[in-house]
């Protein structure tokens, strides 16, 4: 097993789902995620994989159901994060999330409070309070 760090919101998932795929090419199949950024993988014979992440704020039990039946493979990340895997020789597989306006709205409205708490975690502190915290400028 190996972990690989890796920081993303919904902006990004595009482009995690291609990196996957290409990781499980190469045979490090995924695992699961380890602290929301931490991309767990195991060595494994090397597969054509299509990877699907999915925004769910609660789980139905049809659509999993659906997906189930078409072969797919739930991993959850969190509370409302999912990733769906399927072996696949095309990469057009797409599930129905990617086009539902209230999975889109909910997701924007995640990342923007990702976004707020990344900067008053780590902007603020950094280039605000660097004085009073002594904490030196990159």
């Amino acid at each position: 097993m190996k972990t690989v760090w890796k920081f993303w919101t919904m902006f990004h998932f595009g482009s995690l789902e291609a990196w996957l795929s290409e990781m499980a090419s190469q045979g490090w199949i995924f695992q699961g995620v380890r602290l929301r950024y931490g991309f767990m993988f195991k060595k494994m014979k090397p597969s054509n994989i299509v990877y699907r992440f999915d925004y769910r704020g609660y789980l139905m039990d049809d659509y999993m159901t659906e997906l189930i039946h078409k072969n797919w493979v739930m991993t959850k990340i969190n509370k409302h994060w999912l990733i769906w895997s399927k072996p696949s020789q095309s990469k057009d597989v797409v599930l129905d999330s990617y086009y539902n306006e209230d999975v889109l709205q909910a997701m924007k409205r995640l990342s923007v409070i990702q976004g707020v708490l990344c900067v008053l975690c780590w902007v603020l502190p950094r280039y605000v309070l660097a004085d009073e915290l002594h904490i030196p400028l990159l």
